[in-house]
């Protein structure tokens, strides 16, 4: 089952037969806000995703394609 949530915990969207990255791609403009921790994101398509005031903590970015991406206040922590 994989869930996105937000830092308060609320979730913001789940599907119980997709997997994470499943999820992170499909729904790559309904993700302002969300937090994501040591998730593999390498080489996935986010381009025109909105991801305002989203946190990753700990993401692996390589070969992430963000152009256009809405990237206003989010957070890349290490």
């Amino acid at each position: 089952m994989a869930v996105i949530k937000d830092r308060l915990g609320n979730v913001i969207v789940q599907d119980d037969t997709k997997t994470l990255r499943e999820l992170v791609v499909e729904n790559k403009t309904h993700l302002a806000g969300a937090y994501l921790r040591d998730v593999d994101l390498r080489g996935l398509d986010l381009s025109h995703a909105d991801l305002r005031s989203a946190e990753f903590d700990g993401c692996k970015f390589a070969g992430v394609n963000l152009s256009n991406a809405n990237l206003s206040c989010t957070i890349f922590n290490a």
